[in-house]
């Protein structure tokens, strides 16, 4: 190969490198744009209503225009934690501790803080051969929650919740119906700030998921997506019991 031919390759390959960084960095800075935008924006017009109202308009309307304000503050205070988290996990900051904890419970409290148009539309199958699990339950919550709304996010339909549980295994499916992933896609779901090429114009961060990873990591399970455009999304986890401290 000449000299000028192999310099221009390895121009060219650059050239591509530094535009694959330059679309994740416009990628992440829109998505931050637009989960903190998006809630700010909610906030300043209805604390200009209030102001235009004197506090003194209609008890209905002023209780309204609070609770969105309280909504959009939640909003970007749930982003911000995201943040952090994913921060810590890309600086190895956290490790797993290990608890028996009762999953039952746990899926009863994760359902339970769904908002009742979420929560009406979980299906829930349950096999327990035992109902505590030896894990980090504050992971294994982060894991599932998020999963679980991104279902009930992406789909207008039933969400079914499948759970096997033994000393041995934690096994979860989460399956919709709802508008699936490109198969060419799926290998990116779990990268940080990524968004699917269907889902532009659905609220999100793309955060999530990217958590749900770095915590499995951190539980040395395994997660698997399966999904086929317009017929849904299926993820599979599976969490494998860790070494467990005898009791004296």
């Amino acid at each position: 190969m000449s000299e000028t031919l192999e310099k221009k390759l390895k121009e060219a390959r650059l050239l591509e490198k530094n535009n694959m960084y330059s679309d994740s960095g416009k990628q992440i800075i829109s998505s931050l744009t637009h989960e903190l935008r998006a809630p700010l924006t909610v906030i300043t017009s209805n604390i200009d209503l209030l102001k235009k109202f004197n506090y003194d308009g209609d008890s209905k309307i002023v209780n309204e225009t609070f609770y969105l304000c309280d909504e959009a503050i939640k909003s970007m205070t749930r982003f911000v934690e995201d943040i952090s988290l994913l921060n810590g996990f890309n600086k190895n900051e956290w490790k797993a501790e290990y608890k028996e904890r009762n999953i039952i419970s746990l899926l009863d409290d994760l359902i339970r803080e769904l908002p009742d148009h979420f929560r009406s539309r979980i299906r829930t199958e349950g096999n327990f051969e035992v109902n505590v699990f030896y894990t980090d339950g504050y992971l294994l919550s982060m894991i599932l929650n998020h999963v679980i709304k991104n279902a009930l996010q992406f789909s207008a339909e039933e969400v079914f919740l499948k759970v096997y549980c033994s000393k041995e295994e934690l096994v979860v499916q989460v399956k919709d119906l709802g508008i699936g992933i490109p198969e060419s896609e799926i290998d990116q779901v779990f990268e940080p700030f990524y968004r699917g090429s269907n889902v532009k114009m659905m609220p999100g961060s793309g955060i999530g998921l990217a958590i749900v990873k770095r915590s499995m990591d951190l539980l040395k399970g395994t997660i698997e997506v399966n999904s086929l455009i317009d017929h849904g999304t299926t993820f599979n986890i599976k969490i494998l019991k860790q070494w467990m401290p005898e009791r004296f």
